[in-house]
């Protein structure tokens, strides 16, 4: 602190050197100015002045910054004690009310944790179990005096760890169906659907288990029942077919043969086949909905599409079938084979459904990360009471012109679940007596 004293001192200084300062310098104005003693005593003053001047700010500066941080230290600077007490006792009281509010609301959100049938946890971005509901602790045989410890060491999962830390880094994928998380007793899989929830406003994740072991082992019976019986009912129907033929050429040969009969075995010659055709379609849905595996490649569309054209103007040469294609690339990515079920179906539905010269328009753009294959018709379109029900399985509009058409209700369902596999979209627009105009979304 500055002493006072000096303050005082420093003022009347100041005032005297600067009252013989003006006297001398008048004197020397009067007799003129010459270098003497007496200039060489002003500047020395002047200076002497310019010095305790600088020396009296930034003393008086260093008071005013401390003055201003022992403030900011000590609010209650001007309090008494009791006055004092009194705050910081308020204080207190305030800041328990609110480690209380925390408390409670940190018990309610574990009992609601824990009446969760299945295991939730929550994890930071080192992989750390930093909280975990009774279920999963009894599944995985960890406590909650253990915490914070390592994913890792609860579930020897290397794909669960891949897939935590690739969310955590990309912030993508954030759902996985896993089956080797544990066995069952007699050491079949479980099945689990992982989801990965971020916790708003710190770097922690909710990771919830839901056990749908049922659910899947239902779908693969469900699968399995459809292959086998598909391939049992096919193989009689084509030695039935095989005899149905024979007996229409001995009837052929057969003087006088009687036309009628000759009808009935070709009616049951085409349902015959129609059997045979759903079996196939449902074995072949059967096999893209069991089998998760996709080989995607990068390859051009256009000759695909121009040799599916091709093979069924052979097939539909009855109608004439005329091809327009506006290709901003010819690329796209995508597993060849199942592309071409995808084309095979839309296009031979183009043409079943068509009455007049029909008009195929191929488009493919790039939107965003998606490669666009687009396939348009001027058919007789379908109407907005039935799009939203075209892609289910065997599902065919009631119509009187749809009901002449021949096919098994299956081709568009094929078409749904090969997008799926492709983590792909379909987009359909259509209207009645219009065409219909199917857009296909492939990722890059």
């Amino acid at each position: 602190m500055i002493n006072q004293k000096f303050k005082s001192f420093y003022h009347k200084l100041n005032t005297i050197l600067i009252i013989t300062d003006m006297l001398l310098l008048g004197l020397l104005i009067k007799l003129g100015l010459e270098w003497t003693y007496i200039t060489l005593y002003i500047f020395m003053s002047i200076f002497v002045i310019l010095l305790l001047r600088y020396l009296f700010l930034k003393e008086f500066q260093n008071e005013n910054q401390t003055n201003k941080f022992l403030k900011e230290l000590n609010p209650y600077d001007d309090l008494s004690w009791d006055e004092i007490l009194d705050k910081v006792k308020e204080k207190e009281n305030s800041l328990n009310k609110k480690i209380d509010t925390s408390r409670t609301e940190i018990r309610l959100y574990k009992l609601l944790i824990n009446t969760f049938e299945d295991p939730v946890f929550v994890i930071n971005k080192k992989l750390n179990v930093v909280y975990s509901n009774e279920r999963f602790e009894k599944k995985f045989h960890f406590s909650e005096s253990g915490y914070p410890y390592s994913l890792l060491e609860a579930i020897r999962n290397f794909e669960l760890q891949v897939f935590i830390e690739s969310f955590i880094q990309n912030g993508k994928n954030n759902e996985l169906l896993s089956s080797s998380i544990e066995q069952n007793e007699n050491n079949t899989p479980k099945y689990y659907y992982i989801k990965i929830i971020p916790i708003k406003f710190s770097e922690h994740y909710l990771i919830t288990f839901k056990d749908i072991t049922d659910k899947k082992l239902a779908e693969v019976i469900r699968e399995d029942f459809l292959a086998n019986f598909s391939h049992e009912v096919r193989t009689p129907l084509t030695i039935l077919l095989a005899e149905i033929n024979q007996l229409k050429n001995d009837l052929v040969t057969i003087p006088q043969y009687n036309k009628e009969h000759l009808r009935q075995f070709e009616n049951i010659e085409q349902n015959s086949k129609r059997l045979i055709n759903l079996f196939e379609d449902i074995l072949k849905l059967s096999e893209i909905e069991t089998s998760k595996t996709i080989h995607k490649e990068e390859f051009d569309c256009l000759p695909l599409i121009e040799n599916i054209i091709f093979e069924l103007k052979k097939a539909y040469h009855h109608k004439k079938i005329n091809a327009i294609y506006n290709m901003e690339s010819d690329l796209i990515n995508a597993d060849y084979k199942l592309l071409e079920l995808v084309l095979l179906n839309l296009i031979e539905n183009s043409i079943k459904y068509s009455e007049a010269d029909l008009q195929l328009t191929f488009k493919m753009t790039i939107e965003n990360q998606f490669y666009v294959l687009e396939v348009a018709d001027n058919g007789i379109g379908i109407s907005e009471d039935h799009q939203g029900r075209v892609f289910e399985r065997f599902f065919r509009v009631d119509n009187s012109r749809s009901q002449k058409v021949k096919g098994t209700g299956l081709g568009l369902a094929i078409v749904k679940h090969i997008m799926i596999n492709h983590k792909g979209k379909i987009k359909l627009e259509s209207k009645l007596d219009h065409g219909t105009k199917i857009k296909l979304y492939f990722p890059k």
